[in-house]
């Protein structure tokens, strides 16, 4: 039952063209779920001042979560397409995979992944 006291946000996106065209699902899902930042104190360490550890193209691809698999190490990386259109994904990782796999939501593998060098 809805009772007591309630709080919620708003927000409105004025664009030109359509939803599609103004990638509106993106910019909902960013306003719903904010970036949060840690501010770090300066400190020595192997990575450079900015630092991306997954980059994903296009933008009607949201990446919704990155975990370990139930039973290993390996990652899990679950996303889906914005606009059902037909997209070819590119996932960019900063260091050189092993092994890409699509799996199930079971996580067990379906098919090898072609993957490429690091960016």
């Amino acid at each position: 039952m809805d009772q007591g006291k309630h709080t919620f946000s708003y927000a409105l996106f004025p664009h030109k063209g359509n939803w599609k065209e103004a990638n509106s699902i993106r910019k909902g899902y960013e306003f719903n779920y904010p970036l949060l930042s840690i501010i770090e104190p300066s400190h020595s360490g192997p990575l450079p001042k900015g630092f991306s550890f997954i980059k994903i193209y296009p933008e009607n691809i949201i990446l919704k979560v990155i975990k370990k698999t139930e039973d290993s190490e390996t990652l899990i990386l679950r996303a889906y397409e914005t606009i059902g259109q037909k997209t070819q994904a590119q996932i960019l990782f900063p260091e050189s995979s092993l092994e890409i796999w699509e799996t199930d939501m079971m996580e067990r593998e379906i098919s090898n992944l072609p993957t490429e060098e690091n960016y």
